[in-house]
């Protein structure tokens, strides 16, 4: 089994590396973060999330569970990643819609699939479809989050 740590960093190299999200991110790689838990800094992910900077994603590691492709029995990785749109003007291919749009559809440099058929770690399989959908914080403020899982390839 591999270090759910060592995928999360791959992944954010992977989003890092498609130049459109970058503009997303007003050219600032570092607004796309890992959230690693620590015992006693870091034990409040919806903390970390209510303090994200706008425009900003922030990846957390979800869950490791046995997971299936094919026959073959894998592990599988879920991480969650907590979207914060930059100001932009209303319409349909703005704001959210954009940013999930670039992470299934963007192309990392140096790459020559899109991101949801790219290795985005070279132990595990291209990420499963992912999903996005709208979550409220306590203040009643919509964002958006996508899941996404990673299978190992084989048992490493």
């Amino acid at each position: 089994m591999l270090s759910a740590g060592d995928i999360l960093e791959a992944l954010i190299a992977k989003l890092r590396a498609i130049p459109d999200l970058l503009v997303e991110m007003d050219g600032d790689a570092a607004r796309i973060y890992p959230y690693h838990d620590a015992y006693p800094t870091h034990v409040s992910l919806r903390s970390a999330v209510y303090e994200a900077p706008h425009p900003s994603i922030v990846v957390a590691w979800q869950r490791t569970s046995p997971g299936q492709f094919g026959r073959n029995e894998v592990w599988k990785h879920d991480f969650i990643l907590y979207l914060r749109a930059r100001e932009a003007p209303e319409g349909p291919d703005s704001g959210y819609y954009r940013l999930f749009m670039l992470m299934v559809n963007g192309v990392p440099d140096g790459e020559s699939l899109r991101l949801l058929n790219a290795e985005i770690h070279p132990s595990c399989y291209p990420m499963d479809v992912p999903t996005c959908g709208r979550v409220t914080d306590e203040q009643g403020v919509d964002h958006f989050v996508v899941n996404l899982s990673l299978r190992e390839i084989g048992d490493a």
